[in-house]
């Protein structure tokens, strides 16, 4: 039956003695609030990701001829009526001072991107809503987002119902036609949607609430058929899930049309992968802290809130050359672990050095804000640090500690490292690209949670930094006073390189190029033999008033200056010659194993993305077979 919680037209003479809502004027206002389709998607899937809490599955994948994207999740409570959560500006999160206060978020993420989006709840004992949000349905003097309650369950009954029901309304059989060929077929396109949420070959039976989101008919990508507007937008969402959340357990499932996706993006791409946990104080200003003036002094923990920071250099950034690789600032939030802020150069943000190449590298400064203390805007992409009474504070405060952080790492592995040398770190960075490929690669198999992995990390570090003023460290702590505590979870580590100014003897002064002959051999033993006797002799001739070494002799002036030792023996130098000549040639050997051992390596490396490339064909071909088939034996069956 119809569940009454819109403005129909029957109404309409009434509301004109009061205040209306445009719906025409809502529907064009709301894409706004995006900057992208990809983020209103991210937005509702946030809501999927609430939904879910600690256990559960999520599904993004297009839908049975391609045409729309279907967003399933299960749910651990019992989805809400459909006519509360259609409802315009309200919402259950007022109370807990949770993001979404305004209750337009589903609302605002469907309109963004698609013309029609119907919702479809499932609960216990298989009771079915639906509700349809369209734009063909609104008017000037109405907003219309009507939902449908069904006392049937999966079958001909229910089927039947959804014709009775939608083919009331003149609008809405517009919109079920929009979906399928006809409006028969749209009713039975819905219908089938309905059968996928329970069923037990895809494992949904187990889960009591599902709800589904049907987007049809995609507004991005204009120039593109329908089909290739939903590859492309799932495409895209593959790729940037894993970046996009930090937190998602890993008793979530979230697939992405076939794929498994694996939420452990920064875990094997960042180079000496470090945490930093500090306290925050929201009221009091570093500079005014006592704690800050005076280091030894204790603090009062209930002034702070915990928050983390993880920093590294992400290689592949650092190697592309069509990517800038300065220092990038990504800010998540909540416990689900959302990104709501990234900023590409965030150095004259957190106030460093932001001219030539200082703090870049590919250098990532990750914020983590695990319990949920940062005030977030209603759509969830930066943080509104207005909404609090210090606001101010709480802002330089935190932009602060990532200034202390960003700047003792950066400089500890610049000084202790590459000897201030920042091409060094450039260059090491891209030798290290293949290494951290590889990490990537073996992290799909196995990986932990963040949360759960224990990084590099540096003992005794914020007791030591010294005090505050204009928002930066005036004093920065000593290296030698904390120690690198190596974590196990950090992959991918620098090596320390030698010292500049020490000298590497060369092959080529090891071993001469051309062989020496015995008769040079005997003329150089000749003449070595007389020069030593000469000098015997005039040593002995000449007086001696102090002991001497064997190693120095006498200058005009009387001091004494510092001999070459004497050469070895033809016999043994000969001897040292062949084994020094055995070694390099060793050496040699070694090194052309290891390059050929390279060039196999990235030979199979090519192999295996090329494999991937071909299985990611093979298997949209044959979800497309599939997909006629069912079509086929469908049309068989009528």
């Amino acid at each position: 039956m119809m569940r009454v919680n819109d403005t129909t037209s029957s109404d309409a003479a009434s509301s004109q003695k009061r205040a209306v809502v445009n719906g025409i004027g809502i529907f064009h206002s709301w894409p706004r609030n995006f900057p992208n389709p990809r983020d209103a998607l991210f937005d509702l899937i946030d809501n999927a990701v609430d939904a879910a809490h600690d256990h559960g599955r999520i599904d993004i994948a297009a839908d049975e001829r391609g045409s729309g994207v279907v967003l399933l999740n299960s749910c651990a409570a019992p989805v809400k009526p459909l006519w509360k959560v259609l409802e315009l500006y309200t919402s259950e999160k007022q109370s807990t001072g949770a993001v979404g206060e305004n209750g337009i978020g589903l609302k605002q993420g469907v309109v963004t991107l698609a013309n029609v989006a119907f919702l479809i709840s499932k609960n216990h004992h298989s009771k079915y809503s639906l509700g349809i949000v369209a734009h063909c349905l609104q008017s000037e003097s109405a907003c219309w987002l009507p939902s449908f309650e069904f006392k049937s369950q999966l079958g001909t009954n229910l089927e039947q119902e959804l014709l009775t029901t939608l083919g009331s309304h003149p609008k809405l059989r517009e919109c079920v036609t929009l979906y399928g060929d006809s409006f028969l077929d749209g009713v039975r396109r819905l219908s089938k949607v309905m059968l996928h949420m329970d069923n037990a070959k895809l494992g949904w039976t187990q889960y009591p609430h599902v709800f589904c989101l049907l987007l049809h008919g995609l507004k991005h990508g204009e120039t593109l058929v329908p089909h290739e507007r939903v590859r492309e937008l799932l495409e895209k969402t593959k790729a940037d899930l894993p970046k996009h959340y930090l937190h998602i357990p890993k008793s979530i499932l979230v697939t992405v049309g076939t794929s498994i996706v694996h939420f452990n993006y920064w875990q094997t791409r960042l180079v000496e992968m470090t945490t930093f946990d500090v306290d925050v104080n929201k009221s009091v200003l570093m500079e005014e802290d006592a704690f800050w003036q005076h280091p030894k002094k204790a603090y009062d923990p209930s002034q702070y809130y915990p928050i983390r920071i993880y920093v590294g250099f992400d290689a592949l950034r650092a190697a592309d050359e069509t990517q800038p690789s300065t220092g990038s600032l990504y800010i998540y939030s909540r416990t689900c672990g959302r990104l709501i802020r990234h900023s590409p150069d965030a150095r004259g943000e957190i106030n460093v050095s932001n001219g030539g190449t200082d703090y870049c590298q590919g250098l990532t400064i990750i914020l983590d804000d695990r319990c949920g203390q940062l005030p977030l805007n209603p759509t969830k992409h930066d943080v509104a640090f207005s909404e609090h009474a210090d606001g101010v504070i709480h802002r330089a405060n935190l932009y602060c500690y990532i200034n202390i952080v960003t700047r003792f790492y950066y400089n500890y592995f610049k000084e202790s490292y590459f000897f201030k040398k920042k091409a060094d770190i450039s260059e090491a960075l891209k030798e290290m690209v293949p290494q951290v490929r590889r990490a990537i690669a073996l992290a799909y198999q196995d990986y932990k949670p963040i949360s759960q992995c224990h990084f590099n990390t540096f003992s005794n570090f914020m007791r030591k930094v010294g005090a505050v003023k204009n928002s930066k460290i005036t004093r920065m702590v000593p290296f030698k006073d904390v120690a690198l505590n190596k974590g196990n979870d950090t992959l991918v580590r620098f090596t320390k390189r030698d010292p500049p100014g020490v000298s590497v003897i060369s092959d080529a002064s090891v071993v001469s190029p051309e062989p020496v002959t015995s008769t040079t051999r005997v003329d150089t033993q000749s003449k070595r033999i007389s020069r030593d006797t000469n000098d015997k002799e005039a040593s002995l001739a000449a007086p001696s008033l102090v002991e001497r070494s064997q190693y120095t002799s006498p200058m005009s002036d009387g001091s004494f200056t510092v001999k070459k030792r004497p050469r070895l023996l033809p016999s043994e130098e000969r001897i040292s010659e062949e084994a020094m000549m055995k070694r390099v040639a060793l050496l040699e050997h070694e090194v052309a194993q290891l390059k050929r051992h390279i060039v196999t390596q990235k030979k199979l490396e090519n192999e295996i993305v090329q494999l991937k490339d071909a299985l990611a064909r093979q298997n949209e071909i044959v979800a497309r077979l599939n997909a006629r088939f069912k079509d086929y034996s469908q049309i068989y069956t009528c």
